[in-house]
């Protein structure tokens, strides 16, 4: 994609609904994060969902694992 096209949609979105404009500076945003994150990022958000889920490690075998 050209530069001259995105700045042009991008100068269209001024003119959208305010939800719609919402929704594309969401979609936006998770792209850049997506392009931006480093592995130890991802690795990081990854630990969260697990944690948000309930799998990953359990508190006795993360202290098993650091011999604690």
């Amino acid at each position: 994609m050209r530069t001259e096209a995105l700045v042009r949609i991008l100068q269209r979105v001024k003119s959208w609904p305010p939800a719609a404009q919402h929704e594309a500076f969401q979609s936006l945003r998770e792209i850049e994060e997506d392009l931006t994150q480093t592995d130890a990022a991802q690795e990081l958000e990854e630990s969260r969902t697990q944690a948000r889920q309930g799998s990953g490690l359990s508190l006795d075998d993360l202290k098993k694992y650091l011999d604690l």
